[in-house]
């Protein structure tokens, strides 16, 4: 959360931790995980972070693990990749390959974008096969929400309409992002 503030964004940038972060991801061993959190969190909304990661030739090291998550993380521990953390990488992924699309330009943009092209689309295929499958977690839980509205009538808990309301809103986007709308919407 400290790299939500623009001056540590800053401080990260100069102190070449981008590039640290890179080295760490390249080697595939215990850091690479929170190298990788680092990095969503460093390029989110950040031009010259943006600029830094391609120029420490991140994309290369970012997207095997875009196409595959499990192997963001060179572990022989099953538990391990089978845990939600292969769906943290896979968020993590997601989120620094949306902030690089926004936030470059001009030849770091197109190699960015000539990933998404290479090896006959494989790239894009995948980034459609996540749509689909984070669309469909968030439809799962919209149609639990609305099936869980005719139930809901019966409970009598003082409460005014509004505060039913907010409280109604705010677990069904709850329940949404736990399921991968922040993905979906990256």
């Amino acid at each position: 959360s400290a790299l939500l503030q623009p001056s540590n964004q800053k401080a990260l940038v100069e102190g070449e931790g981008i590039e640290l972060m890179v080295i760490m991801l390249q080697a595939r061993k215990f850091a690479a995980r929170p190298a990788l959190k680092v990095l969503a969190y460093a390029l989110n909304r950040n031009s010259n972070a943006c600029q830094r990661f391609v120029a420490a030739m991140g994309l290369k090291t970012l997207f095997p693990g875009f196409l595959k998550p499990a192997t963001i993380l060179a572990s022989k521990n099953k538990e391990a990749k089978a845990s939600g953390s292969v769906k943290e990488d896979e968020e993590h992924v997601v989120s620094i390959i949306a902030s690089l699309l926004l936030r470059l330009s001009g030849d770091a943009h197109t190699r960015c974008v000539h990933k998404f092209v290479e090896n006959d689309f494989e790239k894009l295929d995948k980034l459609m096969e996540l749509h689909e499958k984070y669309h469909s977690l968030v439809s799962e839980v919209k149609d639990a929400d609305e099936e869980e509205d005719d139930d809901d009538d019966d409970e009598e808990v003082e409460e005014t309409e509004e505060q039913k309301a907010k409280r109604i809103s705010s677990l069904r986007y709850m329940r949404r992002q736990d399921k991968g709308l922040f993905t979906l919407q990256q």
